[in-house]
């Protein structure tokens, strides 16, 4: 059962080591100056680094599909469709975050189209970038709202029912993570404070799922009736 827990925090990982390379060259700064225009350094990224960065998303996906599995037979005790609907809404929310991190490439690709040309077609270009930001947004609105209502079912789940994580697990979920240390990475200095920032989301989920299999109860049995 801890097994999974371990993939997931593996795709934690993967997703975080595309942030880096996303961000990491330009996140020597503080949280604050990193928040303020991260998305239009993207265009002095090396194209092949937007590339992979990019391409880590859709693959760290798989791994937090294995991971999530673990709050499956963690909740099932509470009655299969619980558990079934909390894994549907968790693993809902990571395949939008994840194509959502795949789409950071294009407006990668764009910022660089336009360190290209200079001036010329600068509002054309500017419009484009607002265009695909926009659309990428989306993707990452409602994997926050996926998460955000699988967090809901969790907390209802874990209060309510018999499970196999303890009371304690609702403060470490990754919405009550975020929402605890959300102002954090915009209050730390540089160089720490940029690199923090660039990939704070997923180093709260790498957290979420060392606590979870640190927490779950050992004697789950996995082909329970």
């Amino acid at each position: 059962m801890k097994w999974f827990g371990a993939f997931g925090c593996l795709g934690a990982c993967i997703m975080f080591t595309g942030d880096m390379l996303l961000f990491g060259s330009f996140a020597s700064t503080s949280g604050a100056e990193f928040m303020a225009d991260y998305y239009q350094n993207l265009g002095a990224v090396y194209a092949p680094t937007i590339r992979l960065g990019s391409l880590l998303g859709p693959f760290a996906v798989f791994f937090f599909l294995i991971g999530f599995v673990q709050i499956y037979y963690a909740l099932r005790p509470a009655g299969r469709g619980w558990a079934l609907l909390t894994f549907l809404f968790f693993a809902f929310s990571s395949i939008l975050i994840g194509s959502y991190h795949f789409g950071m490439g294009y407006i990668g690709y764009l910022g660089k189209l336009g360190n290209a040309l200079g001036g010329e077609n600068a509002d054309a270009l500017q419009m484009m970038e607002s265009l695909c930001w926009d659309h990428t947004y989306y993707l990452y609105f409602f994997g926050n709202l996926f998460a955000q209502i699988a967090t809901a079912l969790l907390f209802y789940t874990v209060l309510i029912h018999k499970t196999h994580y303890p009371s304690s697990i609702i403060y470490l979920t990754p919405i009550a993570l975020l929402f605890a240390g959300n102002a954090l990475p915009q209050t730390l200095p540089a160089p720490i404070g940029g690199y923090i920032a660039a990939g704070y989301s997923n180093l709260i989920y790498i957290l979420f799922f060392l606590f979870a299999t640190i927490l779950v109860k050992k004697e789950i049995v996995i082909n329970q009736d």
